[in-house]
């Protein structure tokens, strides 16, 4: 944009110097009109290329501030107290179930420290059939994915913090259910996706830790997923 405003600062400065040689009457108002409407011109074009260059919203998903592809080192200076390694049971993830990872490509990274989980949603984050609340994908110590479940009731309720970061929703499905419709809603850039679904609690048939707040037979959660 300098560049543009240089632009309009020497064409102003020429027209001056037309005036300053030619200071005849018909001159002074040939000069004038040129300059005003070269001025102008340029302000016009400045300002659809500034605009045009920068990005209305980001591009770079994220949940809890992480985004794919991030190092396994930088997560864990992020969230010291969690705890990695591979799965004994794929239906029961938590520290006393991940054993140690003898360099395996593929970790799971278990976050469950209040203060850490608190750092993902302003949301109670739910921990479902004794799972960690917050569980986090490595490949090759790279994050591959990541999800969590949060107390509440719809896709609405999450969304705002998500449309200031990254727009409107760019892909909306509705689910058919005997009681409710259920939304999945994802934006997608690249090979990076970022999901919020809801669930029927009807059809959960896991033990949930702090308990949702609705209960009742239309009862949702919503759950975020990074990928």
């Amino acid at each position: 944009m300098k560049s543009y405003i240089g632009i309009a600062t020497a064409a102003a400065s020429f027209a001056a110097l037309i005036l300053s040689v030619f200071p005849t009457k018909n001159t002074l108002s040939k000069s004038l009109a040129w300059a005003a409407k070269l001025v102008a011109f340029v302000a016009l074009l400045s300002s659809c290329v500034c605009s045009a260059h920068t990005p209305r919203h980001d591009q770079t998903l994220r949940l809890g501030g992480l985004r794919k592809y991030e190092k396994l080192s930088l997560f864990k200076a992020r969230f010291p107290r969690s705890i990695c390694g591979e799965p004994l049971d794929p239906w029961h993830i938590n520290r006393h179930t991940l054993n140690d990872p003898d360099n395996s490509e593929w970790l799971t990274c278990c976050i469950d420290d209040p203060k850490e989980v608190s750092a993902f949603s302003g949301f109670k984050v739910l921990s479902r059939d004794r799972n960690c609340p917050v569980l986090v994908g490595f490949h090759r110590e790279r994050l591959h994915d990541m999800g969590f479940a949060v107390d509440a009731s719809s896709i609405e309720t999450v969304l705002p913090e998500f449309e200031k970061i990254y727009g409107p929703i760019q892909h909306v499905k509705t689910l058919r259910t005997t009681t409710v419709p259920v939304r999945f809603a994802f934006w997608n850039y690249g090979d990076v996706t970022l999901e919020l679904n809801e669930e029927l609690l009807t059809y959960n048939i896991f033990e949930i830790n702090p308990p949702p707040s609705d209960r009742s037979p239309e009862a949702k959660i919503v759950l975020l997923n990074l990928f």
